[in-house]
């Protein structure tokens, strides 16, 4: 009978996996957890009849004293505990049989939780791209190469990056961000850099006021992300090591490394070379 009913709960896993696996839209529904959770702290804050509504219902005996929150999570959390109970359960089963059946719902189990597991990664993933779309800023191609000479009929229409919504794709990953040291010109700045699995991003911050519906400044700054260098495609590109000690350089450098980004012709186009506040730092990037 307990290897019956796993065997149904097999079924609805294999259901939920296969969602999250064939159609990432309606996994997104499936795991917006971090997303209602927001939601539910901005309306707590715009909607004091919510706040007293929920009062009484977490006054409810059957809400064990939890919260919203914890309740909202809890289905998931629930999953992960069966393929541990059914563990526990295969340790005490003796005929071969009823193992061995075990033994394949266990198995289909950590399967689809992986599978899960995997989409929820992809969810969180792509709700960073799309932050990152609205506040990574692509100056047009004159403040970057302001040597460049553009016809009038043109300026218009390049007076835009035609990459604005580039980072926003379902299949890019972001595998890495975090502050770096930018050195050039002998001299050290601040930057941002961002690795994706097909591209590397220098960019420096930017705090703007933001505005409000009205077009009103508010008195908090939104932080942008102003792209510094053309993207370097790691396709094309080397990383090299660039400590100071290692290499005897003339400027002191440490837990830093190079980019030396390449045409299809192994032609040398650029070198940006980045220092990290620490060697683990440096590891991840």
């Amino acid at each position: 009978m307990v290897v019956e009913l796993f065997e149904r709960v097999r079924i609805n896993f294999l259901f939920v996996a296969r969602i999250a696996k064939r159609n990432k839209i309606v996994a997104k529904e499936f795991f917006r957890s971090k997303t209602t959770i927001e939601y539910l702290g901005s309306i707590r804050q715009k909607e004091e009849r919510f706040v007293d509504f929920e009062r009484v219902c977490m006054s409810d005996i059957r809400c064990g004293r939890l919260q919203l929150e914890d309740l909202l999570i809890s289905p998931l959390q629930r999953i992960t505990r069966l393929p541990i109970l059914l563990k526990e359960i295969l340790k005490y089963t003796e005929g071969f049989d009823e193992k061995s059946r075990l033994e394949r719902v266990l198995e289909t189990m950590n399967e689809n939780l992986r599978s899960i597991d995997d989409s929820v990664q992809w969810l969180h993933n792509f709700e960073r791209l799309q932050q990152l779309q609205n506040l990574v800023l692509w100056p047009p191609v004159l403040e970057m190469e302001p040597k460049t000479f553009i016809p009038d009929f043109l300026k218009g229409a390049l007076s835009k990056q035609f990459c604005e919504n580039l980072l926003a794709h379902p299949r890019r990953k972001l595998v890495h961000e975090g502050p770096l040291e930018f050195v050039e010109n002998g001299k050290i700045t601040d930057c941002y850099c961002f690795l994706f699995n097909d591209m590397f991003l220098i960019t420096k911050t930017k705090k703007a006021a933001t505005k409000t519906k009205k077009g009103v400044h508010t008195s908090s700054k939104t932080e942008y992300y102003v792209v510094h260098k053309q993207p370097v495609p790691l396709d094309s590109c080397v990383f090299c090591d660039a400590d100071s000690d290692e290499n005897h350089s003339s400027m002191s450098l440490k837990n830093a490394f190079v980019v030396i980004h390449l045409t299809r012709y192994y032609q040398v186009v650029s070198v940006y070379t980045l220092q990290t506040s620490n060697k683990s730092e440096k590891v991840c990037f």
